[in-house]
């Protein structure tokens, strides 16, 4: 185990860094097909310069109410850097139930990491 832990390395080794997202002041009906594009996975909100102002799950979008991303964003329950162990990352996420995480550096988005990343991760220690 402590190899694989080792191996996993920090977020910015396993991050996605091709992540779709919305502008803040971008309506709802564009959210929703972002949404929807995205396999239902959470969807940043960025403003121009690329700060995440907060994050639409696939349950936001059914709702009616707010008419723009901004608006409808709420705050992610966790944000990580990129320098953070991978390991340490995915004990908090387990410990939180948190599915999807922005990975942020001085609050600009650079990726997300996910479940996902960090299993492929896990997978690749096992196939070496």
């Amino acid at each position: 185990m402590t190899e694989a832990v080792q191996f996993l390395g920090n977020v910015e080794q396993i991050m996605k860094t091709h992540v779709s997202t919305v502008y803040a002041d971008q309506s709802i009906t564009k959210v929703r097909a972002v949404v929807e594009a995205n396999n239902g996975e959470p969807v940043p909100v960025i403003s121009t310069d690329n700060t995440l102002i907060g994050m639409i799950t696939a349950d936001d979008v059914l709702m009616d109410g707010p008419s723009t991303a901004g608006q409808l964003a709420s705050h992610p329950r966790m944000t990580v850097a990129p320098h953070e162990s991978a390991f340490s990352v995915a004990k908090r996420m387990l410990s939180r139930r948190v599915d999807w995480v922005p990975v942020l550096r001085n609050r600009k988005l650079v990726g997300t990491i996910s479940r996902s990343c960090i299993l492929s991760a896990f997978g690749e220690v096992h196939r070496v």
